[in-house]
């Protein structure tokens, strides 16, 4: 059984020049730092990476991402987990050069987009595919006794969503709805005065 918890897509469009390996390494990191995918290279939950190149339309890129991570008070790795797929596409970007502070580097200019969906997935092999007495029961335990503990994976799949999302829209440098980590200081106030 699988919840969809978030769908979302984060787009940048327009022309504007990024660095597709430095987006890549950044939200590879992220998601080591969250413990979704081993820090080891052959662990990392990466299924299929596509690329074309044509003179008209440059270069075009699929990257798909599948990390798993178990959740709930119960560690086996059948029941329940959540469950990140995270499709790159980048499309009409070509390689290009940025001079910044003197120093030469190499960008790519075009689009991208990220599609991110989040959900849970609850697996009962036992009880699902036993006879009608097993259905009951998992009924009663799945409507009634674990409605709390699903509730409470949803809320915590979606901050771990909205969490993507800001820390995508950050490495892409784009608008995100989290706040600055400054304080903030009027413009007109009364200074600080001693007595």
């Amino acid at each position: 059984m699988e919840i969809v918890v978030a769908f979302y897509k984060v787009k940048m469009v327009g022309g504007e020049t990024f660095i597709l390996r430095r987006i890549y390494q950044d939200l590879r990191y992220w998601l080591i730092g969250e413990e979704w995918a081993n820090p080891d290279t052959p662990g990392f939950p990466e299924k299929y990476i596509w690329q074309e190149e044509t003179q008209k339309k440059g270069k075009e890129m699929w990257i798909w991402w599948r990390p798993i991570k178990t959740i709930g008070p119960f560690t086996a790795p059948t029941f329940a987990r959540r469950k990140l797929d995270i499709n790159w596409h980048a499309y009409k970007f070509k390689d290009s050069e940025k001079i910044v502070n003197g120093k030469k580097f190499r960008v790519q200019k075009g689009n991208i987009e990220v599609f991110v969906k989040m959900s849970l997935v609850f697996e009962f092999k036992s009880w699902e595919n036993g006879g009608p007495f097993l259905k009951s029961l998992f009924d009663t335990f799945w409507k009634r006794i674990y409605r709390k503990n699903i509730e409470m994976f949803k809320r915590e799949a979606l901050d771990d969503a909205y969490r993507l999302q800001g820390y995508l829209k950050r490495i892409m440098n784009m608008e995100s709805w989290e706040p600055d980590e400054r304080e903030h200081y009027p413009i007109l106030g009364i200074p600080d005065t001693e007595f």
